[in-house]
């Protein structure tokens, strides 16, 4: 008989311990919640390297960010997948290319206790116009790669006509191909020509062509292949540029800006 009441107590005794755990664990969970706070708070930045900061209160332990990038359909990959878990709580981004971005972060105390996403909106306006710049402002590619880089036209008035002479790294990149942008779409008169001997691509049309452009937009395509050793290449816009309005007057280029293309094996 005493036996039997010896073990009824015990399990009495774990029941309640069992219950009690729970709330413990229940309480645990509520209680010690991670939570990031966004230090920075501007929505426009005037410069392609762009810094956020951030706190977490005492039970976050560690973050993880990622950056959406909005302006784009090709977009390039640098910045959009999850960092790794880290203790730090700040990041600079650079080479970030004109337009607008989301910023993802969050913040974890334990794998199990996670907190929910944050997010910032922003955008970049850091070339004064009218400029040229080729998009991405940085790409990085494997050796062998077929790849993409565009001509925009940024912030123009009344464009009619341009002469484009770009420079590239022959003995490292090859061009493929060139296709005209959104604005040269209806051009009837487009030229292209591609000198893979001196690295050199030239790109006309005329201002009878399309009367007047204003706005920002893209001009060319230019599909490349990487070459097979690894380097640090760019792809200028040269100041031998042209551009001139529907009457045929010449545009002041306030910038020029270059692609820069890292090559890895």
């Amino acid at each position: 008989m005493k036996y039997s009441f010896y073990v009824l107590c015990a399990v009495l005794f774990l029941s309640c311990e069992e219950d009690n755990i729970d709330d413990l664990l229940s309480d645990f969970s509520s209680e010690n919640t991670p939570i990031t706070t966004l230090i920075t708070v501007d929505t426009l930045f005037e410069s392609s390297s762009v810094s956020i900061n951030w706190t977490g209160n005492e039970y976050a332990t560690s973050f993880s960010y990622k950056l959406e990038p909005e302006s784009y359909i090709d977009t390039v990959d640098t910045y959009t997948n999850w960092s790794d878990w880290d203790t730090l709580n700040t990041v600079t981004f650079t080479s970030l290319d004109d337009g607008s971005y989301n910023f993802y972060i969050k913040s974890r105390f334990t794998v199990e206790n996670e907190e929910a996403v944050q997010s910032i909106h922003f955008i970049v306006d850091a070339i004064v116009g009218p400029a040229l710049r080729m998009y991405p402002l940085y790409q990085r590619v494997t050796a062998g790669e077929n790849f993409s880089m565009y001509v925009y036209i940024e912030d123009v008035v009344d464009l009619g006509g341009m002469m484009l002479h770009l420079s590239y790294p022959e003995t490292n990149i090859i061009v493929n191909t060139i296709t005209s942008g959104t604005i040269l779409t209806g051009a009837p008169v487009f030229f292209d020509t591609i000198n893979p001997t001196d690295g050199t691509i030239e790109l006309i049309t005329t201002y009878e062509d399309f009367g007047g452009y204003t706005g920002t937009g893209t001009l060319a395509k230019i599909n490349l292949t990487a070459g097979a050793s690894a380097s640090l290449d760019t792809l200028h816009i040269e100041d031998t540029s042209i551009l001139k309005n529907s009457g045929n007057v010449s545009i002041d280029i306030v910038d020029r800006v270059y692609g820069l293309i890292e090559v890895v094996e």
